[in-house]
């Protein structure tokens, strides 16, 4: 009878060990909450500093927390340029860690001394959150200015001859990164060595020029 028992209580053991064996908290994917879950806003948006002074190194960054991993965006609007900055991210939690926004713009012209709408919106949410930011003073560029285009093409720069690309200070289509004109290159050519050299000669090679692209 003794030896039966033994027999019997030996698969019930390895059936219990089994069992626990295979239980984890390890789990590939997205969770059941993030996939079908409903959207909460458990935080509200808010701003580690209402004023930010960017050209003394200051910095700002964003916080809220979500009852599940969503996409958001952050857009920030100047209201006297209309530059804005956009902050992307998908988390449940926003912080200093996918937030912090150094004074650097997303589209152009560059942010001045103004105030900011701030506005998140969320991926397949109606929900939006909207507060207001003061830029004391824009982040500074280091660097020399030598030419705005703001009056014009200096007569004195040399013609780089450059076939089939035309050089004009323009202020349509597109908004300077910084006032009302920019140096448009427009055209099409083959740019090679000889035009390189041309290039060198008409501004130097001691100079620097710092040029803020915009693709499309």
């Amino acid at each position: 009878m003794k030896k039966s028992v033994i027999l019997f209580a030996l698969p019930c053991f390895l059936l219990m060990l089994s069992i626990s064996g295979c239980k984890t908290d390890d789990f590939d994917g997205p969770g059941l909450n993030d996939l079908y879950g409903e959207f909460d806003i458990l935080e509200p948006m808010a701003l580690s500093r209402s004023t930010v002074d960017f050209a003394n190194q200051e910095t700002v960054y964003f916080t809220a927390a979500f009852s599940k991993i969503i996409d958001w965006k952050i857009a920030i609007t100047g209201q006297e340029t209309g530059s804005q900055k956009v902050i992307t991210g998908k988390s449940a939690k926003i912080d200093v860690s996918n937030s912090l926004w150094m004074g650097n713009t997303t589209v152009f012209p560059i942010f001045g001394a103004e105030a900011c709408d701030v506005m998140m919106t969320f991926l397949n949410e109606p929900d939006t959150l909207r507060t207001t930011l003061t830029i004391a003073a824009p982040k500074t560029n280091p660097g020399v200015l030598i030419d705005n285009f703001e009056h014009g093409l200096n007569p004195n720069y040399a013609n780089w001859g450059i076939h089939g690309v035309n050089f004009y200070p323009d202020s349509t289509d597109h908004p300077a990164a910084e006032g009302d004109f920019y140096f448009r290159l427009n055209g099409t050519c083959q740019l090679g060595l000889a035009h390189q050299q041309n290039l060198d000669s008409a501004i130097g090679r001691s100079h620097l020029f710092r040029i803020a692209f915009q693709s499309e």
